[in-house]
C-alpha cells in the first residue's frame, strides 16, 4: 500500500521577530521632542510572515501540505516563546526553530523592526530593522549546518529572506539549482535585495521580482 502526500512542504528561512509600529499624526518636531500616538507590537520578520500566511490560508486548496519555518532564536527568551506560540497558533510548524544563548562565538540575539508610520496616511516615515540572522554564517558550525540541510531536505519549496548572511544565501541557492527546488527571495528594502542578492554571487538573478 503506498500513501501519497496531497501538496507542497514549504520551508521559511530567515528572521523570526518583534515588530513595533508607532502611529502618529505628522507634524514638524523638535530634535528630542516627544510625539503623541498609538504603539503596535505584534511578532513579524519575512520568514514569519511568509508562513503564517501561507500555513493560515492553506486550507483553501491542496496546493500546500505543510509549512515550517527555520530560524535561530535566543535561549530562555520570554519573547522566543511568544514566537514559538504564534508559529504554530498560525498552523505554521516551530520544528525547525533552533534556540542557542552563542552562535558561532556571539550572542544571538533577537532582533526586532521599529516603523514610525503617519497615522492618517500610513505611510512609512522611518523605519529600522535588526536582523539580527545576517550575522548567522550557518555553514560554519558543524551541527546547525546538518540540521538546515535536513529542513532543507524536508521540503519542496523554499522561501528565503533577503536579511540572511550572505554566504548562507548562496549555499541554499546552489542546493535549489542542484536539485530543482523552487526558490523564492522575500526581499525588506532595495538595499537588503542588492546588498544580500543580487550582488552575492555572478548566478544569483531574479525571473520576476514584484513589490
Amino acid at each position: 500500500m503506498f500513501w501519497f502526500r496531497r501538496g507542497k512542504r514549504v520551508l521559511t528561512i530567515g528572521s523570526v521577530h518583534l515588530d513595533t509600529i508607532a502611529l502618529s499624526r505628522f507634524d514638524e518636531l523638535k530634535v528630542g521632542e516627544t510625539e503623541v500616538g498609538s504603539i503596535i507590537h505584534s511578532v513579524g520578520g519575512s520568514a514569519y510572515n511568509v508562513a503564517a500566511n501561507r500555513a493560515t490560508h492553506r486550507s483553501r486548496s491542496d496546493a500546500i501540505h505543510s509549512v515550517a519555518i527555520y530560524s535561530i532564536l535566543p535561549q530562555h527568551s520570554v519573547l522566543t516563546e511568544i514566537i514559538t506560540y504564534k508559529v504554530n497558533a498560525a498552523g505554521a510548524s516551530s520544528r525547525f526553530l533552533r534556540l542557542y544563548k552563542d552562535f558561532n562565538g556571539k550572542r544571538v540575539r533577537g532582533g526586532g523592526y521599529v516603523g514610525l508610520l503617519d497615522e492618517d496616511k500610513r505611510l512609512i516615515r522611518r523605519a529600522v530593522v535588526d536582523a539580527a540572522m545576517h550575522d548567522a554564517s550557518i555553514f560554519n558550525h558543524k551541527e546547525e549546518a546538518s540540521m538546515l540541510g535536513r529542513a532543507i531536505a524536508w521540503a519542496d519549496i523554499l522561501v528565503l529572506d533577503a536579511d540572511l548572511a550572505v554566504a548562507t544565501i548562496n549555499r541554499i541557492t546552489e542546493h535549489a539549482r542542484d536539485h530543482g527546488q523552487p526558490l523564492f527571495l522575500s526581499v525588506g528594502s532595495a538595499l537588503a535585495g542588492t546588498r544580500s542578492w543580487l550582488l552575492s554571487a555572478p548566478a544569483n538573478e531574479a525571473d520576476c521580482l514584484g513589490g
